[in-house]
């Protein structure tokens, strides 16, 4: 029962997902978690011009396809990883990974007939985690999805809006998002 929590806390973190109606206000976000330094990429005049902006913004839409699709296909797919792989580097490859196996172990589906939606992306200049060397500002809205168990038909969680703050760095010279901090909103902050 204690995995099975675990999962379903992990899954809803990363699918925005939330079984309690109003949770109330979001965890305050801890200093280690906003600790920030000057990335190579802050450096441009006009940061949404950026190269690195502008090639992180296509990596994190086409990750965000390839988990949507899976999601939306009922969780067919027995993995993501090989379908992230391109997209994604260590540790958030493997935490999306996790949730989505928690999701498919638990029997989840999505009852809505689209996904999550990207409703703004911005940069995040001068912002970096952990050796980044870029980062995006993102906005999700998954509150139009319910989350259905497939065996009783019940709904198991309602889709939320997110702020997320998404970090790269190179990985065999390809651009890889590694971090993603995440935040329950009510409305997009940007």
């Amino acid at each position: 029962m204690r995995k099975l929590t675990s999962l379903l806390v992990l899954a809803c973190l990363l699918a925005a997902c939330s079984p309690d109606p109003d949770p109330g206000p979001p965890p305050a976000t801890t200093p280690a978690a906003t600790a920030s330094s000057t990335t190579p990429s802050a450096a441009a005049s006009n940061p949404s011009t950026d190269p690195m902006y502008l090639e992180a913004v296509e990596v994190y839409k086409a990750y965000f396809a390839e988990v949507d699709k899976a999601e939306m296909s009922g969780f067919e797919p027995e993995s993501v990883a090989d379908a992230i792989d391109p997209y994604l580097a260590e540790p958030l490859k493997g935490l999306v990974e996790s949730a989505y196996q928690g999701d498919r172990e638990l029997g989840f589906r999505p009852k809505a007939e689209s996904g999550a939606k990207i409703t703004s992306m911005a940069p995040n200049p001068g912002i970096a985690r952990e050796g980044s060397i870029t980062s995006l500002r993102v906005c999700v809205d998954a509150s139009h999805v319910t989350m259905v168990d497939k065996a009783s038909g019940q709904d198991v969680g309602t889709g939320r809006k997110t702020y997320n703050e998404v970090y790269f760095k190179r990985e065999k010279a390809q651009l890889k998002a590694f971090i993603q901090d995440s935040e329950v909103v009510n409305r997009c902050p940007m």
